[in-house]
């Protein structure tokens, strides 16, 4: 009773077809990313989840070897962590995934494509990670089982490290209007006979609406408090909380309840008619409405187009492996920064 069927099953991205799947070892979620933003109070808080297809972690690792080459001596003398033991974390976490116990499982990392914002990344990791990087059409169904097509035939792929969004990853029994993903992909799923990282339909959790409810389900499942708090949040859909943020709506944000990319409603610009207009659109469908507070986030200098030095708004996404019994997490992230003031949190480059 501490979290509301209606905000799980009442999601768009609630994948009713992939329901009673269980991934190879229990782990739903193979790796996570989390943006965070540091407040006028010193406190870090968590701005966004990313559970679907993290990106920015091809970026991360391409950004510390430009650094190192260019900056050399500074970057020595930092002592900066190395990345390559969470990378080697990464693959591991990949091979420990296969359904089949052998030696050389096949892992690819499926992605949508060229013309996608982030497939670079998608390149760049498929070779740092040793795995094959291919599109829908290089895969097909045989049996019951996912194969990769290659010039020697077809060879039984274990592992999916997957960048296409779950609602578009088969079009027989997820969304019959893309081509970016595999006919039979849930049925190989469901059967068993592949692994996928992440599990179809993790992009819920991605859902902003779930933050109000996070502490007491820490409580309740860990026994602790959350050691990162989220952004103070509303969700429309709980009763009277509309009522309440309409109340304080010009300190606050309103952004959907569900798509963390979708674009938010500062109320601090609007006129009347402007918050009038909000006011009926969250009375017609509240439940599709958070309100959060409005977050000064800490500033980072960066080099402006002038080359001088300006203060920027700076949201880290850091990077968590699942492994044996635990967790490891990249040591620093991928920083990015904003150009109108307000902090990042949209798709990065359109991923």
């Amino acid at each position: 009773n501490l979290l509301p069927p209606s905000l799980v099953q009442g999601h768009p991205g609630y994948l009713r077809a992939c329901r009673g799947i269980a991934p190879a070892g229990g782990a739903f979620l193979g790796l996570y990313a989390a943006d965070l933003a540091r407040g006028a109070d010193g406190v870090w808080r968590v701005i966004a989840d990313r559970t679907e297809t993290p990106a920015g972690l091809g970026y991360a690792l391409e950004n510390r070897q430009i650094v190192a080459r260019v900056m050399h001596d500074e970057f020595r003398a930092a002592q900066a962590e190395p990345l390559l033991p969470f990378l080697q974390a990464v693959r591991d976490l990949l091979g420990r995934r296969s359904p089949r116990r052998h030696g050389a499982p096949r892992v690819v990392l499926l992605t949508p494509g060229p013309r996608h914002g982030t497939y670079f990344e998608h390149a760049y990791l498929a070779r740092h990670l040793g795995c094959t990087l291919v599109e829908s059409e290089d895969l097909t169904m045989r049996d019951g089982g996912l194969f990769l097509k290659t010039l020697d035939g077809l060879k039984t792929v274990d592992v999916v490290l997957r960048h296409v969004p779950g609602a578009a990853a088969d079009p027989v029994e997820l969304n019959a209007d893309t081509l970016l993903g595999v006919p039979g992909l849930v049925q190989a799923a469901r059967a068993g006979s592949v692994t996928l990282v992440n599990a179809l339909g993790s992009g819920v959790v991605e859902a902003p609406a779930l933050s109000p409810f996070l502490p007491a389900l820490c409580r309740r499942l860990l026994g602790e408090d959350l050691l990162l708090p989220s952004v103070d949040t509303l969700w429309c859909g709980d009763e009277g909380a509309a009522g309440r943020a309409m109340d304080e709506a010009r300190d606050l944000v309103f952004r959907s309840a569900y798509d963390p990319a979708a674009p938010a409603v500062e109320c601090e610009g609007l006129d009347r008619a402007g918050l009038a207009d909000l006011a009926a659109a969250i009375e017609a469908r509240p439940h599709a409405f958070v309100a959060r507070r409005r977050l000064d986030a800490s500033t980072a200098p960066v080099v402006g187009e002038d080359g001088r030095l300006d203060a920027r708004p700076m949201v880290v996404r850091a990077f968590v492996a699942a492994r044996e019994g635990g967790h490891v997490v990249m040591p620093g992230g991928l920083a990015r920064f904003s150009a109108d003031g307000v902090p990042p949190t949209g798709p990065l480059q359109g991923g």
